[in-house]
Order: structure tokens, then C-alpha cells, then sequence
């Protein structure tokens, strides 16, 4: 995490008008603080004291990126077998070759 361009630990406290960087997953996210607040507030209230910064571009990667990785299973079928997993790895070529 950077403040301003900086790393800081998370326990850092933030003023009106810093730029904060999150590295998450496949994802760099970046916010401006607007306001401080003293409470907790809910997840609609935050655009009131936070503005998304991140380009448009990164997180369409992201999400591209996301769904190029997933496999669809349906709900309920509980893990695959020992051998759907081996037909799952050779379709997708994520098997090792010795």
C-alpha cells in the first residue's frame, strides 16, 4: 500500500486529499480521500468520501484477466473426481510435463 506515491504500513492515518495506491491481485487500485469520517459507514455512503482514480483500462485487464481463468462447474457438484480434474488440466494445458 502507498500514501502519495510513499509505502506505509496500513495503520497509517489519512488526510483529505491523499492518493492512495492498493495492490490487490491482478489489480492495482487507486482512490482519493475526500472527507474523514469518524464511523463506519456503509458500502453506498463511500462514494461520498472516497473517488475512484483507477484507469478504466486496468481494471477491464482485471476483469479480462479473471475470466480467461475460471472453469465453470455448476453449484452443488462438489469437487471433481480425480479424473476430471486430469481432463480439466489436459484441456487447459495446465499440466506438467516431466
Amino acid at each position: 500500500m502507498k500514501v502519495n506515491g510513499k509505502p506505509v504500513k496500513a495503520s497509517r492515518t489519512v488526510a483529505i486529499n491523499d492518493t492512495i495506491t492498493i495492490k490487490r491481485t491482478g489489480l492495482t487500485q487507486i482512490v482519493k480521500v475526500l472527507q474523514i469520517t469518524a464511523n463506519r459507514v456503509g458500502a453506498k455512503l463511500v462514494t461520498e468520501y472516497l473517488v475512484d482514480l483507477t484507469p478504466r483500462q486496468e481494471i477491464d485487464n482485471y476483469l479480462l484477466r479473471s475470466k480467461q481463468n475460471s472453469i465453470y462447474r455448476a453449484p452443488g457438484t462438489g469437487r471433481p473426481t480425480k479424473r476430471e480434474r486430469r481432463n480439466l488440466d489436459d484441456y487447459t494445458g495446465d499440466f506438467k510435463e516431466e
